[in-house]
């Protein structure tokens, strides 16, 4: 009996001991990333708070201080990443919730901001001026000039004026208006296409990583007189792993001349580095009933070049007629076939509520009366938009 109490002794002690060193850690990490939290010592704190994560310390103070040192660095894919740990310990903290907010903000996600906003309490709600339901959102238009490199295509003018409308923490709605024109054929047999289009975006922000959407794009093609209407049918769904955009859609277009089924999958990898680089892939099924079935590549890649300033260059290719992309909001319904676009964007953040971009792209066409004939057209699109 007694070898038996001194072990029993024996084992008592060393988990006292490790206890008193765990403990110890505990108390050391929590002390020196507070102390390093009000110094403002950003840096410093970042590397300790990893050093508490690597031994097994975790906590909800201690990824709000790592969370808010990141944040104030413009890492805010770091920083979204860490408070939403804290949210996992606390899911009311409002602290937790602003910087989760704002993080989300900064990346371009005010889509994934309804659930966050959604646990805010009425004073946070009041304190970052956050309205449960807004009738205009935002205001937003495009201007769009595109130059054929062909005499039988004349120059084409798309314009567009959208707004937003927040029905609720997790509920929001886009609308467009938009106008394309262009002329056909040689002078003594052109005709001209005019197609006015009303779009509608219904997003709703299910869970904090998990969007849902649908979208009906209405076509009103006007050619020589007669009119040839098509309807496009979206749904898709969204979800964001912090360092990984996944996005799924399925829609329909069906029109007098045409019938589409397309599935497209995209994704967006953000890399870990000062300029917020990432790299952007898409793929697309599209079954129609008067062609063969195209299968279409496209990607790119995009940095932060300048504070609120970023630069992207895309690409895509594949036969494209009636094809749809930014979820159905821009719809390649003209009688000649889209077959690749190759352009770069450029985008500009003033403050919280404007913004500007402008795209330059140069497309391949196929003449629609040809399978042979091929054109290019230079496209200059501007925007600019407010948020209200």
């Amino acid at each position: 009996m007694g070898s038996k109490n001194r072990y029993l002794i024996l084992i008592i002690l060393m988990f006292h001991f490790v206890q008193s060193g765990a403990q110890t850690d505990f108390r050391t990490s929590d002390s020196l990333t507070f102390d390093q939290y009000l110094k403002a010592e950003w840096t410093d704190l970042i590397i300790s708070g990893n050093n508490a994560l690597k031994s097994g310390i975790d906590y909800k103070h201690l990824r709000q201080r790592i969370g808010y040192a990141r944040f104030i660095k413009n890492d805010y894919l770091d920083a979204k990443k860490n408070f939403r740990k804290a949210y996992e310990f606390d899911k009311f903290d409002p602290f937790t919730l602003e910087y989760l907010y704002y993080s989300q903000l900064n990346l371009g996600k005010q889509e994934f901001t309804g659930s966050i906003e959604k646990r805010m309490p009425p004073e946070l709600l009041a304190l970052l001026n956050i309205k449960k339901t807004t009738i205009i959102q935002s205001v937003e238009a495009e201007l769009c000039f595109k130059s054929a490199s062909t005499e039988q295509r004349s120059k084409a003018s798309f314009n567009r004026i959208g707004l937003s409308t927040k029905a609720g923490s997790k509920l929001s709605l886009n609308q467009s208006f938009s106008y394309y024109s262009q002329y056909f054929g040689a002078s003594d047999s052109s005709f001209q296409i005019k197609q006015p289009d009303y779009y509608l975006l219904i997003n709703w922000n299910i869970a904090q990583n998990l969007l849902l959407r649908s979208a009906w794009h209405y076509t009103h093609t006007r050619k020589s007189g007669s009119i040839l209407p098509g309807n496009l049918f979206l749904a898709g769904a969204g979800v964001d792993l912090n360092r990984l955009y996944v996005s799924l859609n399925t829609s329909l277009f069906r029109s007098d001349y045409l019938k589409n089924w397309q599935t497209d999958l995209s994704s967006v990898l953000y890399f870990r580095c000062k300029s917020q680089f990432y790299v952007i892939t898409t793929a697309a099924l599209l079954k129609s009933s008067n062609t063969r079935d195209y299968f279409i590549l496209g990607g790119g890649a995009g940095l932060r070049f300048m504070k609120n300033t970023w630069f992207e260059l895309n690409a895509v290719s594949g036969g494209m007629r009636g094809y749809n992309d930014f979820n159905g909001l821009y719809v390649y319904n003209t009688l000649d076939k889209l077959e690749s676009r190759l352009g770069f964007t450029l985008r500009k953040y003033y403050g919280t509520h404007l913004s500007f971009w402008a795209n330059l792209s140069k497309e391949k066409y196929g003449f629609y009366d040809s399978n042979t004939l091929h054109f290019r057209q230079i496209s200059f699109l501007g925007g600019i938009k407010w948020k209200i």
